[in-house]
């Protein structure tokens, strides 16, 4: 591999400059993350080359804010130009060394394809990186956590809700092992699930519990919003839509200051905020949140993921209920184009959009 072309403190302080701009990254400024770190990288590339972890870990940490602008496709290319980088290193002490940065990079790839609806390929990547963990770190540590906690989001998204609990359980257990708290993610998460499976109550519960340790600990940002939304759900669920309509846009006005406007998490809050208004009766209002949502999720996530559809098919129904069967109709024929590529028959995006196009008459 090749070695650093100058001085030591020089290839230092290039890193320095990868952590400062993750940092920014999560304190919700990526765009600001995103230029720091693509300086820090090209300071890196002449200090250490192309082929050296450190790059490595800069080119993935630009992926992060790729990822948190909403350029999913951009961020992908990112995580796996590292992870290529760490395949260079093969076995022996140097892979030993670099193992634990493409445990990290895996993560990130496969939360990514979980998020974008490529769950399959999330779960072979999270596995890996779970096995990889356990090489590292060794069986029953809590540094293990993480990945069974992402494996359960990807298997929450695909509908596989057992195991995405017994996964959340897993990562809890092995915080509470070495004693330490649980984060609020792990309550956003057992929120989102509880809403997933109709329990509402149990949902708002959760929900509750991450909203307040995420302001005591990390205040009004990004992730606070993201709780917010899982709030709005659990209420949407008790056909509390006014009160559901409130955390909507209170997430989105935190996502706008949070320099995220353009991350998928924003169509989700659009999609369930047309929801509130639709079953509120404002019609008008909640088509063009609709549309709205319908626009950034085809931006960020393409034109046929299942996420799309789920969009689609809830503005079929607000057509057809308006009387505007014909576009109804139309409507409700792609978003069942869209999951019959996607999903398997048994998804309960698929199964609704189904149901839909059957109600409506659609091909």
């Amino acid at each position: 591999m090749q070695e650093p072309t100058f001085d030591e403190a020089e290839w230092d302080a290039a890193v320095s400059a990868v952590d400062a701009a993750g940092e920014r990254i999560t304190a919700g400024a990526p765009e600001v993350g995103r230029v720091l770190v693509v300086a820090a990288a090209e300071r890196l590339r002449v200090a250490v080359g192309d082929e050296h972890p450190d790059y490595a870990q800069a080119v993935a940490v630009e992926g992060d804010a790729l990822a948190a602008l909403g350029r999913m496709g951009e961020a992908e290319a990112r995580y796996r130009a590292a992870l290529a980088i760490h395949d260079l290193y093969g076995e022996g002490d140097e892979a030993e060394i670099v193992r634990p940065y493409r445990v990290s990079v895996l993560g990130r790839l496969g939360y990514l394809e979980a998020l974008t609806g490529r769950y399959a390929d999330a779960e072979a990547h999270l596995c890996e990186a779970l096995t990889e963990a356990t090489l590292v770190h060794g069986e029953g540590a809590v540094e293990l956590a993480d990945q069974h906690n992402s494996l359960g989001v990807c298997w929450r998204f695909a509908g596989r809700y057992d195991e995405a609990l017994a996964a959340y359980e897993r990562a809890g257990a092995l915080r509470t092992k070495a004693g330490l708290e649980q984060p609020p993610g792990h309550f956003h998460n057992l929120s989102g699930l509880a809403t997933a499976r109709g329990d509402f109550i149990a949902a708002e519960r959760w929900a509750q519990q991450a909203v307040a340790a995420r302001r005591a600990g990390e205040g009004e940002g990004f992730a606070h919003a993201t709780d917010l939304c899982g709030w709005g759900d659990a209420l949407a669920g008790q056909e509390r839509h006014g009160e559901a309509e409130a955390a909507y846009r209170q997430a989105l006005a935190l996502y706008a200051a949070s320099g995220s406007a353009d991350h998928p998490e924003v169509a989700f809050a659009l999609h369930n905020l047309a929801d509130a208004l639709a079953e509120q009766g404002r019609s008008a209002e909640a088509e063009a949140a609709y549309r709205e949502a319908i626009a950034r999720k085809e931006a960020t996530l393409g034109p046929d993921s299942h996420e799309v559809a789920a969009t689609l098919n809830n503005l079929a129904a607000l057509l057809g209920d308006a009387g505007r069967r014909d576009e109804a109709r139309q409507t409700a024929t792609r978003a069942v184009t869209i999951v019959k590529l996607v999903l398997a028959p048994d998804h309960p995006v698929r199964v609704a959009c189904e149901s839909m196009a059957r109600t409506l008459g659609a091909s």
